[in-house]
Order: structure tokens, then C-alpha cells, then sequence
């Protein structure tokens, strides 16, 4: 308890001093993973400029946090399988009871009961702006696209300016104006700005019809329902679909009987990252030696 104490009257005089970084070092050292997962996201929040200017950086704080979280995770879980024994019903409890624990535990901050949220908004606009930027538009208005998901952490003029720019130079002409309908319409973009988005859509969709090209449809693996390849989540099951790190784009793994990945397709065959546990294509993945998300390293079969 004495030791317990140094460090909060230590942790205090650091943050009172505006020394937050030397405070998330000292929370580490003394294994107060969960501290330092807030503190880090806090500073994030904290970041002047936020993502228009310091978008690198704000995911490195994301992703650092996230990986405290984890840290606690794993050592929460390893001190249930000491107290609780590795054999039988009693090992098994004790891991059920620390994680209902742990649950409840983190379910009051947003920064420890959805860690990875904001590496994963991050990670996506940093990656539809290179795709963009590489001209590669369909990829990159999927990827804006599954960025609108993330409201809470990226600002909404940031998210839809972007989805409307990719889906114009991609000739997805609805997407583009619903994007600009958003941008009308949010009250948080001032009206001056708003009435300059409405004035652009309208030069647009003059010469251009809100209508989006026709293509392949993909399956929804819940209820096996038709779907876009750019949606995110299913309009008959609402159920929402995970999306590949490497590329941004939804995942519609390609299944046989039982659930096991067909041998036939291999752009279909779905790998994870140990470490962060996202998903990708393993033919995508296969370009990269780390974790794009995370910067793990990836273990191919």
C-alpha cells in the first residue's frame, strides 16, 4: 500500500506538471497498464490539429494505448490460470471470473472497452489518403466508406469530404452525393461551409446523375443476403462486416461446408495478426512482413 501510494502522489505531481509522456512511462514500469491506456488515449484526444495535421502521430498514441490493454488482458489471464490451477472445472471458472471482472472493470472507459477504435479510424484515413493519393479510387473510396463508421474519433467533415472526393473520382456518383448530403446536413461544419458543399454537389450531379455502376455482388455469410463489395454492414441482418487491414475493404470470405476456407480461391483465404487479432486477406497480407495495423510481425501457414 505504501508503494501504491508513492506512485499515485509520483503519477500526480508529474501530470500536474504537464509531463503526461514521463507519467505513461512511470504507469508502465509499474505494470498499471490500465492508467497508461488511458492517459495515452487522452493525450491523443489532446493533440491540437487532431487528424488534419497530426494524423502519423495520433495513431501511434491510439495504437500504443491499445496495446496496454492488451498487456492487462493477457496478465489478468495469466493470474487466473496461477490462482485458479490449469486443470479441470477450477481452471476454467477462474477464467470465466477474471474475465467478467476484467469486463466490468473497463466497461466505464471508452478507451479500455473499444481499445483499438482509434488506431483502426486512424489506420483507415491514413490509408484511403495513399490510396488516394495513388490513384488508386476504388480502393480508397472503400476504405473512406468504412471510415464513416468512426464518427466518434475522426471529425465528420474529415471522414465525408474524403468519401465524397473518392467516390467522385471512382464514378460512384450516389455514394458521392450521399457523402455530400451528410456534409450538408451536419451541424457540427459551419453554415457558411455547408452552403459552399451544397453549391459543389450541385455543379456535380448537374452533369452527373446520382447513380452508381453496376458489379459483381458479394454474400452476406449470416443470412446470405446480396451485398455491394463497398458496404460495411448487411441491410437484411444488420450484421456487421469485418474489413481487411492490408486493403480497407469488407471481408466476404469465400466458404465451404463446415466453415473451412475453399482451397480454390486463394484471394478469399482470410489470416489473422496474433497480436491485434484483425483480419486481412492472406493474398494481401502476403505483400507485407508486419501487421499493417499493429506493426507485428505476420506468421504465414
Amino acid at each position: 500500500q505504501q508503494i501504491e501510494g508513492l506512485l499515485a502522489k509520483y503519477a500526480s505531481h508529474l501530470l500536474e506538471k504537464d509531463k503526461k509522456i514521463e507519467a505513461v512511462q512511470l504507469y508502465r514500469k509499474a505494470n498499471r497498464h490500465t492508467e497508461a491506456a488511458k492517459l495515452l488515449s487522452q493525450i491523443a484526444q489532446g493533440i491540437k490539429g487532431g487528424v488534419q495535421k497530426h494524423p502519423l502521430r495520433l495513431k501511434k498514441l491510439y495504437l500504443l494505448s491499445a496495446l496496454e490493454v492488451e498487456s492487462f488482458k493477457t496478465k489478468t489471464l495469466d493470474m487466473s490460470a496461477l490462482q485458479g490451477g490449469t486443470k479441470g472445472t477450477m481452471g476454467t471458472q477462474a477464467t470465466l471470473t477474471s474475465l467478467i471482472t476484467q469486463d466490468q472493470s473497463v466497461a466505464s472507459d471508452k478507451a479500455l472497452s473499444s481499445p483499438w477504435r482509434g488506431a483502426e479510424a486512424l489506420h483507415l484515413y491514413l490509408l484511403a489518403q495513399r490510396q488516394l493519393s495513388e490513384r488508386q479510387f476504388d480502393a480508397a473510396m472503400k476504405t473512406a466508406i468504412r471510415l464513416g463508421d468512426y464518427e466518434d474519433i475522426v471529425d465528420t467533415e474529415t471522414i465525408f469530404s474524403l468519401v465524397a472526393l473518392t467516390a467522385y473520382h471512382n464514378k460512384y456518383y450516389q455514394q458521392c452525393s450521399k457523402a455530400f448530403i451528410k456534409l450538408e446536413h451536419s451541424e457540427s461544419i459551419p453554415a457558411a461551409q455547408r452552403e459552399k458543399y451544397g453549391d459543389l454537389a450541385l455543379s456535380i450531379f448537374v452533369m452527373n446523375p446520382p447513380r452508381d455502376p453496376s458489379r459483381l455482388m458479394k454474400t452476406c455469410q449470416s443470412c446470405q443476403a446480396s451485398l455491394h463489395d463497398w458496404q460495411i454492414q448487411c441491410h437484411s441482418c444488420y450484421r456487421r462486416l469485418e474489413f481487411c487491414v492490408v486493403t480497407g475493404r469488407s471481408i466476404f470470405p469465400d466458404k465451404s461446408k463446415g466453415g473451412v476456407p475453399s482451397q480454390t480461391a486463394q484471394d478469399e483465404v482470410i489470416m489473422g495478426c496474433k497480436t491485434c487479432r484483425h483480419k486481412m486477406y492472406q493474398q494481401e497480407a502476403r505483400r507485407c512482413r508486419h501487421c499493417p495495423l499493429c506493426h507485428s510481425r505476420l506468421v504465414f501457414r
